[in-house]
């Protein structure tokens, strides 16, 4: 589940969305006050191949132009590392 409580104008992009237009400007642009916090636990299933199960949680809130957005999202996932270990030569 996505909260977002972005400014959606015409006139505002603040990068969350990568495919609204927005006209390049020059300059130094905002100072933004970004706090992100990622918290993920994972049960490693198989240590061979570094397959594990793992969940989380992730927060964002970006403080710029007077204004304050928030992201939050919980996330599960199943990874693993496999690695090419031979030579062939």
């Amino acid at each position: 589940m996505v909260s977002d409580t972005l400014n959606t104008s015409l006139n505002s992009n603040s990068g969350v969305y990568i495919y609204k237009f927005q006209i390049p400007f020059i300059g130094k642009g905002q100072q933004v006050n970004l706090f992100y916090n990622d918290f993920s636990i994972a049960y490693l299933i198989n240590p061979k191949t570094n397959m594990r199960l793992e969940s989380g949680y992730i927060t964002r809130n970006a403080i710029y132009a007077g204004t304050k957005h928030n992201l939050t999202y919980f996330y599960i996932s199943f990874i693993t590392s496999l690695t090419n270990w031979y030579f062939d030569f």
